[in-house]
C-alpha cells in the first residue's frame, strides 16, 4: 500500500495538534475552551483562528520592520487558511473531552 499524501490543510491541523497536544499549558487551554464552549465546534473553531491569526499577524508586523519580503513570505504561509482546518482542531478537542468522561 503507498502513502498517502496530506493535503496542506491536513498538514496543518497535524502540525498544529503535534505542538499543542504535546504543550501541557496549550492542552489544558484547549480542553477548558472545550468546556467554556460547550463543545461548539464553531464557537471554538472561531475562537482558534482568531487567537492563531492574531499571533501570526503580530509576528508578521515585527518582521516587516526588518525584510518585507519575509513578512510577504510569512503571511502568504500562514494566513488565509480559512475556518475549516479549525473546525478539525476544535473537533479533535472536543472529541477527546468526551473520551475522557466515558
Amino acid at each position: 500500500m503507498e502513502p498517502t499524501e496530506n493535503t496542506a490543510r491536513q498538514q496543518f491541523v497535524e502540525d498544529s495538534l503535534m505542538v499543542s497536544d504535546n504543550n501541557a499549558t496549550a492542552y489544558r487551554l484547549a480542553m477548558q475552551m472545550v468546556n467554556e464552549t460547550q463543545a461548539s465546534v464553531s464557537t471554538m473553531s472561531d475562537i482558534l483562528r482568531e487567537q492563531y491569526e492574531s499571533a501570526i499577524s503580530q509576528v508578521i508586523d515585527r518582521e516587516r520592520r526588518n525584510n518585507e519580503y519575509t513578512a510577504d513570505l510569512l503571511s502568504q504561509l500562514l494566513l488565509g487558511w480559512g475556518s475549516a482546518p479549525f473546525d478539525d482542531i476544535a473537533k479533535h478537542y472536543i472529541e477527546r473531552d468526551k473520551e475522557s468522561k466515558s
